[in-house]
């Protein structure tokens, strides 16, 4: 070996043998695998407590903040569409087809069908779309009584003669 020169082949061989010390070493250490404290395990049920209490809040005030409802009033529901049966005024096979036509146009209105011997309109509608409250409010536009919301008058007086309520 010459003076001044490196001897490139010997540090490429002890290079090498390193790595694979390097890697054999690696290969007989074992990974710990964390363990969980008592803190740990306090904290997670503290978590899941927490998680039971808001799931539980959340259903009462679902069944709490369901709407009560005047004895007139019918609603049922599927998962999607809600029925509503409301109490009116009116009179004829014109007022039935008045009312049907008009609440069929809303936003929302599946159905609504009049029954001239009850006096009822029942709806189905999507209560995303619409409420019970405003379809009375929708009635009540029309001229007629929609349960306890009484007709506008304006409308109730461009209603033709024999659709008008009697007057006392």
């Amino acid at each position: 070996m010459e003076q001044g020169r490196w001897n490139t082949d010997n540090t490429d061989e002890q290079i090498i043998l390193s790595n694979k010390e390097t890697q054999e070493t690696n290969k007989h250490k074992k990974l710990k695998k964390p363990r969980n404290s008592r803190n740990n395990i306090k904290k997670n049920q503290s978590i899941m407590k927490n998680i039971l209490k808001i799931s539980a809040l959340f259903v009462f005030l679902f069944i709490a903040g369901k709407p009560t409802l005047n004895a007139q009033t019918t609603i049922t529901s599927s998962l999607s569409d809600s029925t509503v049966t409301i109490k009116t005024n009116g009179q004829c096979g014109e007022c039935k087809e008045r009312l049907e036509s008009n609440l069929s146009v809303m936003k929302g209105v599946k159905s609504a069908t009049f029954d001239l011997n009850t006096k009822d309109v029942t709806i189905v509608f999507n209560p995303a779309k619409t409420s019970s409250a405003k379809l009375r409010t929708a009635i009540s536009k029309i001229g007629y009584d929609a349960d306890n919301v009484k007709a506008d008058p304006k409308a109730q007086s461009k209603l033709p003669k024999c659709c008008q309520p009697p007057t006392n």
